[in-house]
């Protein structure tokens, strides 16, 4: 899967996946050290160890507050 050049993803390292586990099955096949990239239209959970996607789900990341607003 490639992202786009234009995209700057965000990318974080899974630390204390049990905890993510709690909260959302999305997480249900990650390992701590994998990674979340997230994109503004997807989430994707990939595993270094195996050098493959666990998961992609669709996102819609909200505006921050005061932006896009022309009140």
């Amino acid at each position: 899967m490639d992202i786009p050049e234009d995209i700057e993803p965000t990318v974080a390292t899974i630390v204390d996946v049990e905890i993510l586990k709690e909260k959302n099955p999305f997480y249900a096949k990650a390992e701590n050290g994998d990674h979340l990239i997230v994109t503004p239209t997807r989430a994707i959970l990939y595993s270094s160890k195996t050098k493959k996607i666990i998961d992609v789900v669709p996102v819609q990341l909200e505006p921050v507050a005061g932006e896009g607003s022309a009140e």
